[in-house]
């Protein structure tokens, strides 16, 4: 049952994400200090978060409402973030630290894989 809710509550955040990325593009990376000035930048920005985040939010709602599926739910969601992580990481080693912006976000990340560890554990405890 835990884990059931904390994967329809990561749903709504990336539902939330996919729908800002796909109604804004422009709002959806002003944070980032990124640009979607071109029709190709506005494209990608709708790919990565549009559709890739409502993929994950269905996937992850899913995974919340079936049962069977809710540990593979909660390990697609800390292979995701691990991922987004990994990048981050590897980026502030090559490129230096990212704006006050990027580092909350970051640390989101951090506490959200942390979250999905914890959620984990309490559920087979």
């Amino acid at each position: 049952m835990l884990i059931s809710v904390f994967l329809i509550g990561s749903a709504v955040v990336f539902f939330l994400l996919s729908l800002t990325g796909f109604v804004s593009p422009a709002r959806a990376v002003a944070p980032l200090e990124l640009s979607s000035a071109s029709v190709s930048a506005r494209n990608e920005i709708r790919a990565n978060y549009g559709g890739m985040h409502l993929a994950m939010g269905l996937s992850l709602s899913m995974a919340g409402w079936m049962p069977q599926y809710a540990v593979a739910g909660l390990w697609l969601e800390a292979v995701f973030l691990a991922g987004l992580l990994l990048g981050r990481v590897i980026s502030m080693m090559t490129d230096g630290k990212p704006s006050r912006v990027m580092m909350g976000i970051t640390w989101f990340e951090v506490i959200a894989l942390l979250a999905c560890g914890v959620v984990y554990y309490l559920a087979n405890v």
